[in-house]
């Protein structure tokens, strides 16, 4: 409906390959003014993935997957070459299963609720990521935490994770190429928090600055580096974190 300056969707809808998206809202064109509702639900993750840009998609390269994701995103407030809008969404990914390619592995039944906002200043150092909720078995392995990130100009990381660990299907599922043998078991309850310099790994300068807690155990795990003939068998260890300290006992 439009009227006088203001256009008003009451019911629409997008297609994005094969993605369906419920759009309703308010345009004003006086004020450059946008009150936009997005809903995606039940949507393929195949088909997500493989609508979004190239540069992001790729990072997706070698592995398969099914499952349910859904979105809802608000988008509101004026809009222009220097404006930005408030964008706030929730999203989340519900009975998946993701396959490496390469190895096999697979993650079940992955579970991932989390939310976006770009804040009150609608900025990167406002915006912030949260995962509340994540969850996936591997195998004999399992784990949940919950994930949140802060201020993009200027990471801050908060990351709580438990759960229990096959050594050798966490090198397989992220190649870790350092390692020539990996395995055993590793039961772990531990806290991050702290700037860090880039989202991709925590550095050991990032680590130093952090405030970390919890414990780590490792169960006749075994070890050996690639470039070594040095093997070490039967490690039974357990580490305990407090502020940016590690005991080993």
């Amino acid at each position: 409906d439009v009227n006088n300056n203001n256009l008003s969707i009451k019911d629409g809808r997008i297609t994005l390959n094969k993605l369906v998206f419920d759009v309703f809202g308010k345009y004003s064109y006086s004020g450059n003014k946008l009150n936009l509702h997005i809903k995606g639900k039940n949507i393929d993750i195949k088909s997500f993935i493989t609508a979004l840009p190239e540069n992001i998609k790729h990072k997706f390269q070698g592995f398969s997957s099914d499952g349910i994701f859904y979105f809802d995103t608000k988008i509101n407030g004026k809009i222009s070459y220097n404006t930005t809008p408030s964008i706030k969404a929730t999203f989340g990914i519900k009975n998946a299963n993701i396959k490496q390619e390469k190895t096999g592995i697979v993650l079940n039944n992955v579970f991932i609720k989390g939310s976006f906002t770009n804040g009150e200043k609608q900025s990167s150092q406002t915006s912030g990521l949260i995962l509340d909720t994540l969850s996936a078995t591997i195998a004999q392995s399992f784990f949940s935490g919950n994930y949140s990130v802060t201020n993009f100009a200027n990471p801050h990381i908060q990351l709580n994770i438990s759960g229990s660990f096959d050594l050798s299907q966490i090198k397989n599922l992220f190649n870790i190429g350092q390692l020539k043998t990996f395995d055993g078991k590793m039961i772990a309850d531990f806290s991050f928090s702290g700037n860090v310099s880039g989202l991709s790994e925590i550095t050991a300068a990032d680590y130093r600055k952090s405030i970390s807690s919890g414990k780590i155990s490792l169960n006749n795990a075994n070890l050996q580096l690639a470039n070594s003939t040095d093997q070490f068998t039967n490690i039974n260890a357990g580490f305990t974190f407090h502020n940016n300290d590690v005991r080993v006992d």
